[in-house]
């Protein structure tokens, strides 16, 4: 384990300051993490010049590990030694060896540092209109960033479209997680790993783990992440971490996520939160990205870096550093979150849209069996 801390002064004099604070402050949280020359070069306005000579004098003094990672340069998805070997890309089939290299080698300099709490196990529930992809990506990352293997239940309820806005589907997909999750836990505690997952969720799946966890008292997560949050800001996540139901939880909320501020708008007792964050920020750890938009959590060229920097750290830190997690750099707004009046008009509009929509999908069935039935009577 790599814990030895920098001599920064030395390296003041000689690089731009804006850099050595962004990687001084990943070495100040005493935990793991994961950085590249681009990365420092964009956080900290430098040059790649300047960013990799930083590294690499981080490196030489032991400071850093260094690490060859892959990247296929059709797809940017992250590849294992033995993928490179193949003769395409798993993921894209794009042919490796051709007139282009099929294959980038990159560097990535990594900082093991304390890990206080172990990562049992993990439950990841996408958003809606999506298969989830990430999710299969998540345990082979942390496992290749933390070193240990970690049971993953990755849970999908489908491609949905209408069903979110639809009150009584909605209460169907909540059960269902409810009955997936009572079932993992039993699961899970029969061979030793404990009835506690760690949660890692988007989009539509917030809302869906917050629905389960108010209704079904007895569900009890461990450190739960949002991502895409639709859960509303006025949400008290103080009611569940009170009575032990919650460990901890992180907002991971983005500037540019138009779809959850539209959120409330459609889908009753949901909000922004994954734009704005939360009102009870006592509770409530958050992390702010100004530049992504809903789903950017998860692009190939984003999800190494924030599992690696944010999740990881917050599923591994001890209890006592929580408190310092969140951002100290983002200002929230001063005035409270409260749910918008127009979203009674839009529900309204989108309800006669729903019912317009089943009763013309039912004038076309039925003249389609009429004409059927017509034409076996000609026949």
């Amino acid at each position: 384990m790599n814990l030895l801390q920098p001599a920064w002064a030395r390296f003041y004099d000689t690089l731009p300051e804006k850099a050595v604070d962004f990687v001084r402050t990943k070495f100040d949280s005493h935990g793991s993490f994961a950085t590249n020359v681009n990365e420092v070069s964009e956080k900290s306005s430098c040059s790649l010049e300047q960013a990799k000579a930083l590294l690499e004098k981080l490196a030489a003094d032991g400071c850093l590990n260094v690490q060859e990672r892959f990247r296929c340069s059709f797809c940017d998805r992250d590849l294992t030694k033995e993928q490179t070997e193949e003769s395409e890309c798993p993921y894209c089939h794009g042919v490796f060896g051709g007139n282009e290299p099929g294959v980038q080698q990159y560097k990535v300099y990594v900082r093991t540092g304390y890990r206080t709490r172990d990562v049992k196990w993990v439950v990841t529930i996408h958003g809606m209109n999506t298969q989830g992809s990430w999710q299969e990506q998540y345990a082979w990352r942390l496992a290749k960033v933390y070193g240990y293997s970690v049971p993953t239940a990755i849970y999908k309820y489908g491609d949905i479209k209408i069903s979110p806005f639809i009150p009584w589907r909605r209460t169907y997909y909540v059960s269902r997680l409810a009955e997936s999750l009572r079932r993992y836990s039993a699961e899970t505690l029969d061979s030793g790993y404990g009835d506690r997952p760690d949660v890692i969720t988007h989009s539509l799946g917030t809302w869906l783990l917050y629905k389960a966890l108010q209704n079904d008292k007895n569900i009890k997560v461990g450190r739960v992440i949002l991502t895409g949050s639709i859960i509303p800001p006025d949400f008290d996540w103080k009611l569940l971490t009170d009575t032990g139901q919650v460990e901890a939880i992180l907002c991971h909320h983005a500037g540019k996520d138009i779809v959850v501020r539209l959120a409330q708008y459609g889908i009753s007792d949901s909000g922004p939160s994954g734009y704005r964050g939360f009102n009870n920020r006592q509770t409530v750890c958050h992390r702010y990205e100004p530049t992504f938009a809903h789903s950017d959590f998860f692009s190939p060229n984003n999800l190494p870096s924030v599992m690696e920097n944010t999740w990881g750290p917050f599923l591994t830190c001890q209890q006592s550093e929580l408190c310092d997690f969140s951002d100290k750099d983002f200002v929230p707004r001063k005035e409270p979150w409260h749910p918008s009046r127009l979203r009674f008009i839009t529900r309204f509009l989108k309800n006669i849209i729903i019912i317009l929509l089943f009763l013309l999908f039912g004038s076309l069935l039925f003249c389609a069996l009429v004409g059927i039935r017509d034409v076996w009577r000609w026949l």
